[in-house]
């Protein structure tokens, strides 16, 4: 295996389609400058061969953002991918978190079934959610010990 550095070229396989720029053709720059980053802190890693691939380990969380509006409650319904059932005793929350401080100003349970999770909140809780704060819905699974794990992240944003 080569030992990469800041400057290498690297060719990235993706398995989520091709992406083009305004123009039609591929734009692999922001992939290129992540990868880059990447590569300076120490992660991924690079294989030899046809189809060279730079696979990160651990959870890959969903980015997202959140929608709130002024007066409205929040629903939110969500389905995991294929047939999955969701584990009985799963609990979930989505934190609320200042972007200043990286510190959870508040959370909202989830409630899970085995088919999905919904996330509710009245607009009293909402209405106080500033944009540009962002959130996180953590997934705990009743195993021993216990696993939690970040399903989605992003930020706030507000439509009034």
């Amino acid at each position: 295996m080569a030992a990469l550095t800041v400057g290498d070229t690297v060719y990235v396989q993706w398995d989520v389609g091709t992406v083009y720029g305004l123009a039609g053709e591929i734009t692999p720059l922001a992939y290129t400058v992540h990868i880059q980053l990447l590569i300076e802190a120490g992660y991924g890693h690079y294989v030899p061969g046809t189809g060279d691939t730079m696979q990160p380990f651990g959870n890959q969380p969903i980015y997202n953002p959140l929608t709130l509006s002024k007066e409205a409650d929040f629903d939110q319904d969500i389905t995991p991918d294929g047939n999955v059932q969701i584990p009985e005793g799963t609990t979930a929350r989505l934190a609320i978190v200042n972007p200043s401080t990286n510190a959870t100003v508040t959370s909202w349970p989830g409630t899970v079934s085995a088919a999905s999770i919904r996330f509710t909140a009245q607009s009293a809780e909402t209405d106080v959610v500033p944009h540009g704060y962002k959130y996180r819905i953590y997934v705990t699974f009743p195993t021993t010990p216990t696993r939690e794990v970040l399903w989605y992240y992003g930020p706030i944003q507000r439509k009034e």
